[in-house]
């Protein structure tokens, strides 16, 4: 027993030495490293919340407001689109839609608002302005020749072709909600695009056409048809943003910006200030 001890405590000594010469080495090194890379080695790493936002694409010019809201201390902000026709959205912490979501989602907030535009080529001269009966004799099909409109020739000319949206989609449903026009009546006489940019380049494409965008979409290469009696309730789309639980923490702070911040001075370069009715 006692030799054993007396090795142990030589074995000791003679580690001793090794074990200080190791730290020293390792304080050199390490100082050396320091010095190399700066402060680098003592900047921790920053975390984020990951935000998974849905934008409809009826909905894409209020992608403008996005990005300028993506500078948000601490949010990491992933965007994605879906179709108009997509209802489970439930796998985004927020949406961003045009008009109210089926189904009510328990939480939302308005962020501006968009109107319903009616739509013809961008011919020379300005459209006449059109009644709501005149109108609602082109959705339904009641007038097939831009002849039977009153000031017609001055919005097309031979035989109105009318483009729409397909039955369930939300644009078609709103428009035609308003006029008491029901979808499959629209169906039978127009031909279908998919989403609004596909209506603008639809409608574009030749004379005596006419379809509906939603104002924020209009382009260059088609001109709204001013109405005579517009009712505001009838074609105003407030721009909401919606989700399945309490906006709260960065969620929250996404809103504001959109409702309030540097994200609304961007919504309403496509959109107009949100009222409330």
């Amino acid at each position: 027993m006692t030799s054993i001890s007396g090795r142990s405590q030589r074995l000791h000594r003679l580690r001793l030495p090794t074990v200080v010469f190791a730290i020293t080495l390792f304080f050199l090194v390490a100082a050396c490293t320091g010095s190399s890379t700066g402060d680098q080695t003592a900047t921790p790493q920053s975390t984020q919340d990951v935000l998974h936002l849905g934008l409809s694409v009826s909905a894409g010019q209020a992608i403008a407001g996005i990005d300028a809201c993506r500078d948000l201390e601490g949010t990491a902000l992933i965007v994605e689109q879906f179709t108009d026709f997509e209802t489970a959205v439930e796998e985004f912490d927020l949406v961003l839609s045009l008009g109210a979501p089926a189904g009510a989602p328990p939480h939302a907030a308005a962020l501006a608002e968009d109107r319903m535009a009616i739509i013809v080529p961008n011919n020379a001269g300005d459209p006449q302005p059109l009644s709501l009966a005149a109108l609602k004799s082109i959705l339904s099909g009641g007038a097939k020749f831009w002849s039977q409109v009153r000031d017609g020739g001055r919005l097309g000319s031979g035989q109105i072709e009318l483009w729409s949206y397909p039955e369930g989609h939300p644009l078609r449903e709103h428009l035609t909600a308003g006029f008491g026009v029901d979808p499959p009546e629209i169906q039978s006489q127009g031909l279908l695009v998919p989403h609004p940019e596909a209506m603008v380049a639809a409608v574009a494409a030749g004379p005596g056409r006419v379809g509906y965008i939603p104002a924020s979409w209009l382009t260059g290469t088609v001109v709204e048809v001013p109405l005579e009696d517009r009712q505001e309730l009838i074609f105003s789309m407030p721009l909401l943003i919606h989700s399945g639980r309490p906006f709260e923490g960065n969620a929250y702070g996404l809103v504001d910006c959109l409702q309030n911040g540097l994200g609304q001075e961007a919504l309403l370069d496509f959109f107009s200030p949100y009222r409330d009715r």
